[in-house]
């Protein structure tokens, strides 16, 4: 089991052992800001028959409720929950988007990182359905969880993890940044953006998200629009104002096509 828990609370409700190595990881919500201690004695009781092996509480604490090495009745799905560890992630906000907060998301990706690197498991690939090893519970049941805000996480929870798995340092002089960016052949003229990142803090920014990110999914139609650039951005993490970058990429050129390049990458390296 993880290193990082802070509460344990056995389920009686598991199958043990779990009947296949563990490959995947499902990501619920709990619909309420539930404690790790409420949500493990929501687990205790037999008649619910419902567990999961790990939940995170909105001040980012773990609670084990399910050894690693069982499996939980989570996902409605024997065959996913017999491959995979599944998190539940308490809410600090109601429906409609049922919001998780900053530090329970950190304490997510921190969570996903160790499993992976416990149990062999390379890269999570999210595929937006339940052929990737990152799925969610409504890929198994008529369900919304877990929930709008936490669903729209998923690409930059996998890309994070996927960073941290590789190793691979962050990127944050201009040097280093202008390389990554021109290996990818994502910017074609070095020198130029040399000079601008130095004096840009916009654009250095921008390309510093670039340079980090794994974007390990595909789209069947270009985005073009500044509108279209800026959502698709924004619900990747790597912008956070939209007004600001609506208006930067309406006047400036290179830092449009750097935004649509990225908006449009299907890249792995």
């Amino acid at each position: 089991n993880s290193s990082l828990i802070d509460y344990v609370r056995i389920s009686p409700n598991s199958t043990n052992p779990r009947s296949n190595s563990i490959s995947k990881i499902t990501i619920h919500h709990m619909a309420g800001n539930l404690t790790v201690e409420q949500c493990g004695q929501g687990f205790s009781s037999k008649k619910r028959q419902a567990s999961s092996n790990y939940g995170i509480s909105s001040d980012g604490r773990v609670g084990l409720y399910v050894d690693e090495a069982n499996r939980s009745w989570a996902s409605s799905n024997r065959a996913n929950d017999n491959m995979a560890v599944t998190i539940e992630v308490a809410n600090d906000g109601g429906a409609p988007d049922w919001h998780i907060s900053d530090v329970a998301l950190a304490k997510l990706i921190d969570l996903c990182v160790d499993i992976c690197q416990r149990n062999g498991i390379k890269q999570l690939n999210f595929t937006g359905d339940k052929t990737g090893n990152l799925t969610m519970h409504k890929y198994f049941a008529a369900t919304a969880c877990p929930g709008p805000y936490l669903e729209n996480k998923f690409p930059y929870i996998a890309e994070e993890v996927n960073r941290r798995l590789r190793g691979k340092p962050e990127l944050k002089t201009v040097n280093d940044i202008v390389w990554e960016l021109n290996y990818r052949g994502i910017i074609t003229n070095p020198k130029m953006w040399l000079l601008k990142l130095k004096y840009d803090k916009n654009a250095y920014w921008l390309a510093y998200k670039a340079a980090n990110r794994t974007i390990n999914f595909q789209r069947s139609s270009e985005l073009k629009s500044v509108n279209d650039i800026v959502w698709e951005l924004n619900y990747r993490n790597i912008m956070t104002d939209s007004q600001l970058w609506l208006s930067v990429l309406s006047y400036d050129t290179n830092l449009y096509w750097l935004a649509r390049k990225m908006a449009n990458m299907t890249c792995n390296n």
